[in-house]
């Protein structure tokens, strides 16, 4: 292939980001580097909470993922375009806080489903205004049939910068992951991994050494999250 000279001189359309600390943060994480600097709030910027639909407001940024079930209905096959809705089914108040349990449903582009998820989140440190309440509940997960006859444990490492990368390949993002002065505004004891993440590396454990590497064979997936999990 010959390169034309005339490119010499060629100007590139200009180009403007928006350089936050969310960026900035996950591209320190992506190359390793520790430096404090980097990861300090305080000098490039707090994260903010997120503000609701509907004239409701929530400390969302606080949450903290207690229980999770999921069921496929089918592989995910990109290239493709999923739609996700979400609905709060349910609020209670506990003495950690208010646990709230969001239905979400995701389609294809012919409307058909392809994953059915129930997420139960714990905003740590609030208050219910109001009664409590619940909606009509979605479709409950698979349950097995029966307990495996053996019970292996597998070490899985979780390094440092885990839960930034996890937030931007996943485009899952809650600040008390990434963000260390959130984390302690929300009395955490620093930032955790993502429940998500946390159950997505155990399903990696049983698809590689139960299900020959097939993930085509999950039907389904529940957890719960009893404890957190720091970095590294």
């Amino acid at each position: 292939m010959a390169v034309p000279v005339g490119i010499v001189g060629v100007r590139t359309p200009s180009g403007t980001v928006d350089v936050d600390p969310r960026w900035t943060m996950a591209y320190a994480a992506s190359i390793g580097d520790g430096n404090e600097r980097y990861f300090d709030t305080s000098t490039i910027g707090a994260m903010g909470t997120l503000a609701a639909d509907h004239d409701l407001t929530a400390p969302f940024g606080s949450m903290v993922h207690v229980g999770h079930s999921s069921r496929q209905h089918r592989v995910i096959r990109p290239p493709e375009v999923l739609t996700t809705s979400c609905e709060i089914r349910s609020a209670r108040q506990t003495r950690a806080g208010v646990l709230v349990v969001f239905g979400l449903e995701t389609v294809d582009g012919d409307g058909e489903t392809v994953v059915s998820t129930e997420e139960t989140m714990m905003l740590r440190g609030e208050h219910l205004a109001g009664e409590e309440a619940d909606v009509v509940a979605g479709e409950e997960p698979v349950s097995p049939t029966r307990e495996p006859e053996v019970w292996e444990t597998v070490e899985v490492p979780v390094d440092k910068f885990a839960a930034h990368t996890y937030s931007e390949c996943a485009r899952i993002w809650n600040p008390i992951h990434t963000d260390s002065a959130h984390a302690a505004e929300h009395g955490l004891p620093g930032i955790i991994l993502h429940g998500t993440a946390t159950a997505a590396r155990a399903l990696t454990v049983v698809v590689d050494h139960l299900l020959d590497g097939d993930p085509g064979r999950v039907a389904s997936m529940s957890c719960r999250f009893t404890a957190m999990v720091l970095m590294p």
